[in-house]
């Protein structure tokens, strides 16, 4: 059997062709050299070194011998750190699904802050309508998809994360754009604008839960366009819109955001990570660990076995 220590002493040797600056160079005794390269030398039958008094010098085999081991460590030094970096999911792909806006908001944040640990990582962000994104977990074709609303264990492994204010958007010349702060009933019998899209299916239906008096239904415009488009229309003086805070950062001519209250504070709408404990990707392991450390007091619920 031949150790990698005795391979590593060999060429440290070859490097300062002397056994005593060799055990100086590593930190180690003269003698503990010596008997791993003579020890080396009996199982490889051949003699890498010739003594003489001012040191050693490489005989011919030994020049081949040192120079494929140089080949051999490098290529074993790289595959150890290749796999020590993968292992800290430092390398890879890793695919994150949402249907939120990236524009700022805590989803961006996390992400930024991973890129910047791991800029090896190949991150791949897959927007899409909350169904697509889940049957894309299921189907593997995601890692992990973050959506807002209440933990389904039927769906996969499950974190709750942070939660985000609904904001309302309205035209600047609206006449609650002057407020500080808006409250449900200020904008009862307004005309909204929403996307068919996630988020504004869910929005749909947060809304109708809002208002649920019969007297109270609220006028909805639900259009097959985007979110962006819909604050261009709102923009446009057709109408007011609801949106994550996180879809605020980017500004829209003609439109303002403002905090929406309900009786017992800001109206807020929590977020969920979901994906499957079967995926051994390092790379997702290490941002479930990112997500962990940054939002300590969420809620991880494993999905039944068998689910």
């Amino acid at each position: 059997m031949i150790d990698l220590r005795s391979l590593r002493y060999s060429v440290v040797v070859a490097d300062h062709r002397s056994f005593r600056k060799a055990a100086l160079a590593i930190g180690t005794s003269q003698s503990a050299i010596g008997r791993r390269i003579r020890s080396l030398e009996d199982s490889i039958g051949v003699s890498i070194f010739e003594r003489h008094s001012g040191g050693v010098r490489l005989t011919h085999a030994g020049i081949e011998f040192i120079t494929t081991i140089r080949r051999i460590l490098r290529d074993i030094d790289a595959a150890i750190s290749t796999a020590g970096v993968a292992g800290l999911g430092g390398t890879g792909r890793l695919a994150v699904g949402f249907y939120a806006s990236l524009s700022r908001g805590e989803l961006r944040d996390t992400l930024v802050e991973y890129v910047g640990r791991y800029p090896v990582v190949m991150v791949r962000v897959v927007e899409g309508l909350r169904s697509q994104l889940i049957a894309d977990l299921k189907n593997k074709a995601i890692d992990i998809a973050v959506v807002s609303g209440e933990i389904d264990r039927t769906i996969g492994d499950a974190m709750t994360l942070w939660s985000e204010r609904i904001m309302v958007a309205v035209p600047e010349e609206h006449p609650v754009a002057t407020h500080s702060r808006i409250h449900w009933k200020d904008i009862k019998g307004e005309r909204f604008l929403l996307s068919g899209r996630d988020p504004g299916l869910e929005i749909h239906d947060f809304l109708i839960a809002r208002f649920a008096a019969p007297g109270d239904r609220p006028t909805i415009f639900s259009q097959d366009v985007s979110r962006e488009n819909i604050l261009s229309m709102v923009g446009a003086g057709q109408g007011i819109s609801l949106l994550h805070e996180c879809g605020t950062g980017a500004m829209y001519p003609g439109v303002v955001y403002r905090e929406i209250y309900g009786d017992d504070g800001p109206t807020r709408v929590g977020n969920i990570a979901y994906w499957s404990n079967t995926n051994d990707n390092p790379a997702l392991r290490r941002f479930l660990s990112l997500l962990r450390g940054r939002y300590p007091g969420g809620t991880r619920v494993l999905r039944p076995a068998g689910g």
